[in-house]
């Protein structure tokens, strides 16, 4: 299974990635909502896990744009674990939000 990850912390996304591909995944990574969206619209992934707090576009504005174009599974994967936020996420489209520490 193909899964895009789009998370602008280096670490975190090497960590998510390393633990992902270890269960047998095949991980592309962006840290930029803008190329995340290009890489959704030009690949066959059959899930996105997708950061809020990025600069070039924030996973809110990713889930407006993206939503709209090709319904496939999206894990907000944030920092951010206040309830307005949830809910707006799955307003969004969101499938499932994850608040880091995991």
């Amino acid at each position: 299974m193909k899964i895009l990850l789009i998370e602008d912390h280096e670490k975190t996304a090497n960590w998510v990635k390393k633990g992902l591909e270890e269960a047998g995944y095949t991980i592309d990574i962006t840290n930029d909502g803008r190329d995340g969206l290009y890489l959704a619209l030009e690949n066959d992934y059959k899930l996105i896990i997708l950061d809020i707090m990025m600069e070039e576009m924030s996973g809110f504005e990713f889930l407006t744009k993206y939503r709209n174009m090709i319904d496939i599974p999206i894990i907000l994967l944030t920092a951010k674990d206040f309830e307005k936020d949830k809910v707006e996420g799955f307003a969004l489209g969101a499938d499932d939000y994850v608040t880091q520490p995991f």
